[in-house]
């Protein structure tokens, strides 16, 4: 609609008007944005009862945009937008009561927000369902049941529950255990960017756990979380890099050695001094060696304090330590 019609039809009382202007206020669609008017119009529309504006209007409360912060306003815009079945309402609403967030804590009220959401079909609904059926949170606890509601979820796609499909499959947990079905669904999740997924996809494809072994797909997957800073898939990717066969590459183990042990990862602080007592991949150095022992001895690595007093004696011996 034409921004002068649609602004003449919300001044007359069109609630569905007031709604799409507040909408376009809101995210700047074809206006500038305005976040008090949004609120104005989203106010206008909630009041003649539609339940999507009064779920904005409910989030805008509970965030502070283009109005006062008021939790208990918000809880109650939201409140009325799940009474009328509004799925995204339910489940934000069972997530207040969940966290205590502009009411009393109340598990029961939860489950029964999020089960509403979850039967509407809402995969975060669901997938939030089932892990409360796994930890018996507000409801007795039932496996099959955290199962059902978790694949529900995954079937539409939702990352998180693919991956905590794949976890159930791993464990038999609700499901019959398979290593095949764990594989689908962990490449699913991580396909999509999943940082849990990929890092247990590499390992998976590092110990053929559900699909071929293949260390070359391994260290792919251990890259793509390593490139983000994660010093578990670093230090792998060091080990990896290290040893004998095709993919050996010493300077490469060295560099991610040195990636992970810089954010103080003692077993990589210990296996990069190993490179410069043996010379592998650098020039060897017992200076710099005992330096990265002396930080895996100080974290209680048992093996950096081993080595450091071999190094310790052997710079002793040759005179350069008095």
């Amino acid at each position: 609609m034409e921004l002068q019609r649609l602004l003449a039809a919300a001044t007359a009382g069109d609630p569905y008007a007031q709604n799409e202007l507040g909408t376009r206020f809101h995210l700047g669609n074809g206006v500038a944005q305005n976040l008090t008017e949004a609120a104005h119009w989203y106010k206008q529309a909630a009041e003649q009862g539609l339940s999507i504006p009064q779920y904005n209007l409910g989030l805008m409360y509970r965030e502070g945009f283009g109005v006062e912060k008021n939790d208990e306003t918000a809880i109650s815009w939201i409140t009325k937008a799940a009474h009328q079945g509004l799925a995204n309402a339910q489940y934000d609403l069972g997530l207040m009561h969940e966290s205590g967030h502009g009411t009393a804590k109340n598990d029961a009220e939860a489950v029964r927000w999020l089960l509403q959401a979850a039967e509407q079909g809402m995969p975060e609904a669901q997938n939030h369902l089932g892990v409360r059926y796994l930890e018996g949170r507000g409801l007795p606890r039932n496996d099959i049941q955290a199962a059902e509601w978790t694949r529900r979820a995954a079937e539409q796609g939702l990352m998180d529950a693919q991956h905590n499909l794949a976890l159930l499959y791993l464990d038999g947990t609700g499901v019959p255990q398979d290593d095949q079905q764990a594989a689908f669904w962990t490449t699913e999740a991580a396909r999509q960017g999943h940082d849990g997924a990929s890092y247990n996809l590499g390992q998976m494809h590092l110990k053929g756990r559900g699909m071929p072994q293949d260390m070359s797909k391994a260290m792919t997957w251990f890259r793509v979380l390593a490139e983000k800073g994660n010093v578990l898939c670093q230090y792998n990717l060091g080990v990896l890099y290290g040893e004998p066969g095709p993919s050996r590459d010493d300077q490469k183990s060295l560099s991610w050695y040195k990636k992970a042990a810089a954010q103080g990862y003692a077993d990589a602080q210990a296996n990069l001094a190993l490179m410069y007592i043996k010379g592998q991949g650098v020039a060897q150095d017992y200076g710099i060696a005992s330096e990265y022992l002396s930080q895996a001895a100080k974290q209680g690595h048992a093996g950096a304090q081993h080595n450091l007093d071999m190094i310790v004696k052997k710079i002793r011996e040759q005179g350069k330590l008095h």
